[in-house]
């Protein structure tokens, strides 16, 4: 396996090495092409369900508030703004 093969997690931007053998998958997509660990894959989740509009903001943050956001600071900046607004919601 090339040692060389690396992603950037979709939600923490950081680097991470991932097994060709999911990039070679095409009945699904691995979470391991998207982000690098399973917390995060749970957020990408509930933010692409919001953005396609298949939640709303309350049910977004109901969900947001059940993972763990360690490191929010050091998130993408635009998952960053997406996150603290969807918090920020007041029903």
């Amino acid at each position: 396996m090339p040692k060389n093969q690396y992603h950037n997690c979709a939600i923490c931007g950081a680097k991470y090495h991932f097994c060709s053998g999911c990039m070679n998958v095409k009945t699904y997509t691995p979470w391991r092409t998207i982000v690098d660990n399973v917390e995060h894959y749970k957020i990408f989740i509930i933010l692409r369900d919001y953005n396609n509009k298949n939640i709303d903001k309350s049910t977004a943050k109901k969900q947001l508030q059940k993972c763990d956001l360690n490191g929010l600071e050091n998130f993408v900046a635009e998952v960053k703004v997406l996150i603290e607004d969807i918090l920020s919601y007041e029903e």
